[in-house]
C-alpha cells in the first residue's frame, strides 16, 4: 500500500541517512533535511491513513445500512398487495445480490487490519459496527430464507382472501340481479317519479 511505502521511506531515512556528512574540511549538517523528510513521511501516513479510514467508515456504514433495514422490511408482515409485490421485488434484489455484498467484507476487514497497524482512532460507534457485522451478515442470511417462505405464505393467504371476496362479490351481484327483475321499472306505465324510487334500493347496494 501507498502508507507502507512511505512507512519505508521513513525507515530507510532514519536508518540509512546520515545527520551530518564531512566534504573535504567542511562539516556539512544534515539534521535539518532529514528531520523534514521524516516529517514529510508521517504527513503523508496520517494523509492517507484518513482517507484510507473514510472509506472504510462509509462502506461500512452503507453495508450495514442496507443489511439492517433488508432485515427490518422483510420481517415485516405485508398488508396489501402493492405492499406484498414492494417485499417481493426487495427479496428478489437481495438475493440476487447477496454474493456481491458477501464479497464487500474481506476488503473492508483488510482496511480495518491496516487502520489497526496504523493505530488509528476508531470511534465506540464504529468500532462495535465493525465488531458486528459478522453476525449482522449471518442475520442477513436467515432473513433471506425466512422471508422466501413467509411470503409464499402471504401469497397464498392474500390469493385466498381475494377468492372469497370475489366469490361473496358474485354472489351479490347474482341476488341483487335476481332481486331487481321483481324491482326494477321495465314496462312504459311506470311515471318517471315511480321508476326512480323503485330504481333506489338496488342502486345503492351496488
Amino acid at each position: 500500500s501507498h502508507i507502507q511505502e512511505y512507512q519505508d521511506f521513513e525507515e530507510e531515512i532514519r536508518t540509512s541517512e546520515q545527520a551530518s556528512a564531512h566534504i573535504g574540511f567542511i562539516q556539512v549538517d544534515h539534521s535539518l533535511l532529514k528531520q523534514a523528510l521524516i516529517e514529510h513521511c508521517e504527513q503523508f501516513q496520517r494523509g492517507l491513513t484518513d482517507i484510507l479510514h473514510d472509506q472504510a467508515r462509509s462502506q461500512l456504514e452503507s453495508l450495514n445500512d442496507v443489511l439492517v433495514s433488508t432485515c427490518r422490511d422483510l420481517s415485516t408482515e405485508p398488508t396489501d398487495l402493492e405492499h406484498l409485490l414492494r417485499l417481493t421485488k426487495l427479496h428478489k434484489r437481495m438475493v440476487d445480490d447477496l454474493s456481491s455484498i458477501e464479497a464487500k467484507t474481506p476488503p473492508l476487514e483488510e482496511m480495518y487490519a491496516l487502520l489497526a497497524r496504523q493505530e488509528a482512532h476508531l470511534p465506540p460507534a464504529e468500532r462495535q459496527m465493525r465488531d458486528e457485522l459478522p453476525a449482522r451478515l449471518e442475520e442477513f442470511r436467515t432473513a433471506l430464507v425466512d422471508a422466501e417462505e413467509s411470503l409464499k405464505r402471504s401469497k397464498t393467504s392474500m390469493k385466498r382472501g381475494l377468492q372469497e371476496s370475489l366469490a361473496d362479490f358474485n354472489a351479490k351481484v347474482s341476488a341483487l340481479r335476481d332481486e331487481s327483475r321483481g324491482q326494477l321499472p321495465y314496462n312504459d306505465q311506470d311515471s318517471v317519479k315511480d321508476a326512480m324510487a323503485r330504481t333506489e334500493k338496488p342502486t345503492s347496494e351496488l
